[in-house]
C-alpha cells in the first residue's frame, strides 16, 4: 500500500488516529506513535512544528516581552547586564519566542523567520522604550556632548565642516536613537533564533 498523500511513495506506518496510510515524509512521531499532520494536533494536544503560525499571532508575546526588556534595559543598576551582548533584550527575545511556541501548544521548532521576527519586535519594542527619556528629556545628553564638544579638535571638526553645535546635537541624538532601535533588534532576533533552536 502507498502514502496517501504520495502515490507513488510505499507506506511507512499509518496514522494512530485516522489510519491513513503515510511515507517517511508525512509520518510525525509523537511519544512513539505515528500521526498525519491534521491529526496530530487533535490527539495529542500538540501542532506539528511544520503547521507553522500566522503573524499576528507572534505580535503580543514580543510586545509584552519588549516591554519587560525595555524597563529592564532602563532601569539603572540592572541596564548594566546589556553591556552584555544587550543580554535583558536578547532574553526576553528568546522568552517571546518561547511563550508562542507554549501558547500555540508547538513542538517541535517555528520556522527560523518567525522566531527571528518575535525576537526583532521584542528588541524594536525595547528600543523604543529604552529612547523615550532621550527624546522627552534631552537635556542630560545635551549636558553630556557639551563637555565633549568643548574639546579644541572637536570644535576645529564641527567649524571646517560649517555646522553648529546645535545642528550636529540634533543629529546626533537621531542617529542614536536609530542606532539604539536597530542593535536591539538584532540582539532580540538572535534571542528568538536561540530559543527557537534549544526549546522544544
Amino acid at each position: 500500500m502507498n502514502c496517501q498523500n504520495h502515490p507513488d511513495r510505499i507506506t511507512f506506518a499509518q496514522c494512530s488516529v485516522c489510519g491513513k496510510n503515510l511515507c517517511t515524509e508525512c509520518a510525525i512521531e509523537k511519544d512513539g506513535k505515528y500521526y498525519c499532520r491534521q491529526c496530530l494536533g487533535i490527539s495529542t494536544g500538540f501542532r506539528s512544528a511544520s503547521l507553522d503560525i500566522s503573524s499576528s499571532r507572534l505580535i503580543l508575546p514580543a510586545l509584552g516581552f519588549g516591554l519587560l526588556a525595555g524597563i529592564l534595559s532602563s532601569v539603572p543598576v540592572l541596564s548594566m547586564l546589556n553591556c552584555v551582548f544587550c543580554l535583558w533584550v536578547v532574553l526576553c527575545g528568546g522568552l517571546a519566542v518561547y511563550l508562542v511556541k507554549r501558547r500555540d501548544n508547538i513542538s517541535g521548532k517555528i520556522t527560523s523567520m518567525k522566531a527571528g521576527l518575535t525576537g526583532a519586535i521584542t528588541g524594536c519594542v525595547a528600543g523604543i522604550i529604552t529612547v523615550i527619556p532621550i527624546i522627552l528629556s534631552p537635556e542630560s545628553v545635551v549636558t553630556a556632548m557639551q563637555e565633549i564638544m568643548n574639546q579644541p579638535e572637536l570644535q576645529g571638526l564641527l567649524e571646517g565642516a560649517g555646522a553648529t553645535f546645535e545642528e550636529s546635537m540634533s543629529q546626533f541624538i537621531v542617529l542614536a536613537v536609530i542606532l539604539n532601535v536597530i542593535l536591539f533588534m538584532v540582539f532580540g532576533a538572535l534571542g528568538g533564533i536561540i530559543s527557537n533552536e534549544v526549546t522544544k
